[in-house]
C-alpha cells in the first residue's frame, strides 16, 4: 500500500512538472531566453571575442543569460542590490547587457560613464562595449 501511494504521488508530481516544462507561459525566470534569443549571432557581428566577460543586469535567473551567451561574467536582477560590486565588475568586464525593463533604472553615476561607450540595441535591450568605461574615472 505504501509503494502504491508513493508511486501515484510520484506519477502526479512528474506529470505536473512535464506540463510546466512544455507550456509556453513566460515568467520572470524564462523571459531572459526570449530577450536574448539568437544573441550569439548578433555578438558575432560585433566581433566579440570568445573570452569576453559580461555583466548582465535584469537577469533574475542564476547565470541563465551567461549560459545563453556562452560567456563568463556576472548577473544581477537589477541595479538596486550591490551597486558597488556592479561598479567593480564593470571595470573588469568587456560588455554590459541591460535587459528591459532595467534599461530605465540605470543609476546616474553609471549612466554618465556609459555615455562614452558604444551602445547597441538588441530588441529592447542594450549592449554596451565597456572599453571607454574603463578609461573614465569614478
Amino acid at each position: 500500500l505504501l509503494i502504491l501511494t508513493s508511486s501515484i504521488i510520484g506519477f502526479n508530481y512528474s506529470s505536473l512538472n512535464m506540463y510546466r516544462r512544455y507550456t509556453s507561459t513566460i515568467d520572470k525566470f524564462s523571459i531572459v531566453s526570449y530577450q536574448l534569443r539568437n544573441v550569439d549571432k548578433f555578438l558575432n557581428t560585433l566581433n566579440v571575442k570568445e573570452n569576453s566577460k559580461f555583466v548582465v543586469i535584469g537577469d533574475r535567473t542564476v547565470n541563465g543569460s551567461l549560459v545563453l551567451l556562452n560567456k563568463f561574467g556576472w548577473t544581477y536582477p537589477d541595479f538596486g542590490i550591490n551597486l558597488s560590486r556592479i561598479e567593480d565588475n564593470l571595470i573588469i568586464a568587456d560588455y554590459l547587457i541591460i535587459l528591459s525593463p532595467s534599461t530605465h533604472q540605470v543609476p546616474i553615476k553609471i549612466k554618465s560613464r556609459l555615455s562614452n561607450c558604444d551602445r547597441f540595441t538588441y530588441y529592447s535591450n542594450y549592449i554596451f562595449d565597456l572599453k571607454s568605461y574603463k578609461k573614465g574615472g569614478i
